[in-house]
């Protein structure tokens, strides 16, 4: 069996140099189907011990939900199928991960927000936070957010599930170490998956400083595996960019600013982290220059 070097790859049994797509991928895959507008005002009824939650918006219907409050503690009661037509929502909700977010529930002075799992009918709670205290008490520790997951149990973990979603080559070895990949913040093309590292659009400790610094760990370690925060780029442009948001570092590739944008608000809304309208605003204005 012959040894193909790249750009070169194997096909019955002779090294051929591919036809490369028109364009490359660049944008990480997202979950179209967040719900991250027409939020009704008032996400929650309250009486005392119970709070209501109407019309969660999910890809498995619309659906109401009960939770009883003991002064302590959140605890799930009832989750039934909502029937009626809604005008509004009161959760955010991503198929992608199954994550429910509830921005606001009012007890009596104190407004809460709260993150669940939607497994077929059945909800459950993984983080709650009082959103009058301070979301950043816990320090920054890197460990804290774990490392690569492979929970569909194949010979891929996420770092090569991310390298096989970009690879124009559509590399299905399990040992790959060679493909094509163009890196998005750069325009410049690589061959060896060791020259890339995987970026967290969405710094770790930019989440951290932002609302995400209680999260339980299973909540820190699906941010830290969500592909559709990952791209791969070279080792030296993601030392460059470190911890920065888009208000302090671009890409030096100016054709992808929009997309690059585009991207990081994305990652921000699905999870719900804390970002003023000033930083928002600037932020935007980055795909203007």
């Amino acid at each position: 069996t012959p040894t193909c070097l790249p750009p070169q790859v194997l096909q019955n049994n002779v090294c051929v140099t591919p036809t490369l797509p028109r364009s490359s991928p660049s944008v990480p895959p997202q979950d179209k189907k967040v719900i991250s507008g027409d939020l009704i005002a008032l996400n929650s009824k309250y009486v005392p011990g119970s709070i209501k939650l109407s019309c969660i918006n999910t890809t498995m219907g619309l659906f109401n939900a009960s939770i009883i409050y003991d002064g302590l503690r959140f605890l799930l009661d009832n989750v039934a199928k909502e029937e009626n037509t809604c005008f509004g929502y009161s959760a955010k909700y991503s198929d992608l991960t199954n994550l429910i977010t509830v921005l606001n529930i009012g007890v009596d002075n104190v407004n809460y927000r709260a993150s669940f799992i939607l497994n077929g009918y059945s909800l459950s709670l993984i983080d709650l936070k009082d959103n009058s205290k301070d979301r950043s008490s816990t320090a920054y520790n890197r460990d804290d957010w774990g490392d690569w997951g492979n929970d569909d149990g194949d010979c891929f973990n996420t770092r090569d599930e991310v390298l096989l979603t970009f690879d124009q080559y559509s590399t299905t070895a399990c040992n790959f170490s060679a493909g094509l990949w163009t890196d998005p913040y750069t325009g410049i093309n690589y061959t060896s998956k060791s020259d890339l590292d995987i970026d967290h659009i969405v710094p770790i400790h930019y989440a951290h400083d932002h609302g995400a610094a209680n999260w339980p760990a299973a909540l820190k370690k699906q941010f830290y595996n969500d592909i559709s925060n990952l791209l791969p780029v070279s080792a030296s442009v993601n030392r460059s960019k470190g911890d920065k948001s888009p208000a302090e570092w671009m890409p030096p590739s100016t054709s992808y600013h929009c997309s690059y944008v585009s991207s990081f608000l994305y990652v921000v809304d699905k999870y719900d982290l804390d970002i003023s309208p000033a930083e928002r605003n600037t932020i935007k204005s980055k795909c203007l220059q």
